[in-house]
Formats: structure tokens, sequence, C-alpha cells
């Protein structure tokens, strides 16, 4: 596994989360279970903002290869905040490597 280019994967996703950038930030992935709308809406309610995580954090990714032909795994990630620092809602993204290049998939964003 590259570990660095799945925390590569995941740092860009969680950058777009804290700038707003929801149609920008599907555009990066293959497929979503939510659309921009949603992202929105759950964040909105979850009454935070998000704010790119500290390089520190991505130490305590969670990244669980499946069994899938190719090289994927199943990324969790926690949001952060303005107002919490490391909040309870976490970002739940599938990463497949192919050459260490990433097609992300979105997959749902919840609180744990």
């Amino acid at each position: 596994m590259s570990e660095s280019a799945l925390r590569s994967a995941t740092q860009e996703i969680m950058q777009l989360l804290a700038a707003l950038e929801f149609d920008r930030l599907l555009e990066r992935c293959v497929t979503s279970r939510l659309s921009a709308a949603d992202i929105e809406t759950v964040l909105r309610q979850y009454g935070a903002t998000p704010i790119a995580p500290p390089r520190e954090a991505y130490d305590r990714l969670d990244a669980v290869r499946t069994n899938a032909t190719r090289p994927t795994w199943s990324v969790g990630m926690e949001l952060w905040s303005k107002e919490q620092g490391r909040t309870d809602l976490t970002v739940e993204l599938t990463i497949t490597l192919d050459n260490d290049e990433a097609s992300i998939e979105f997959d749902d964003t919840h609180v744990l």
C-alpha cells in the first residue's frame, strides 16, 4: 500500500470540504452517494465550520484494505472544525490506487 498516496488523496478531499467547495470535491471523485447539497446540509445541520485538519491528524487515518481485485481501501477521516477542533463527524471514502493514482469514491459523512 502506498500510505502517502492514500494520505494525499484524503487530504485533497478534506481541504475541498474545508473550503466548502462541494462541487469541486464531487468532480474529483469518480462517484458519490451524496450530492453537493447533501454534503452542505450535513455540515449545516452539524453546526460547525469545517477546517482543514492539521498534518498530524492524518496519522490517525483509518484505512482498511478491502477484498477488491484492485488495491482498494475503505478510509475514514475525522472532520475538524473551527469551533471544536477534531469532531465526531467522519468522512467515509473508498480509495482505489493504480500506480499511486487515486480513484476516490465519496461514500458518506456521519457522526460516530
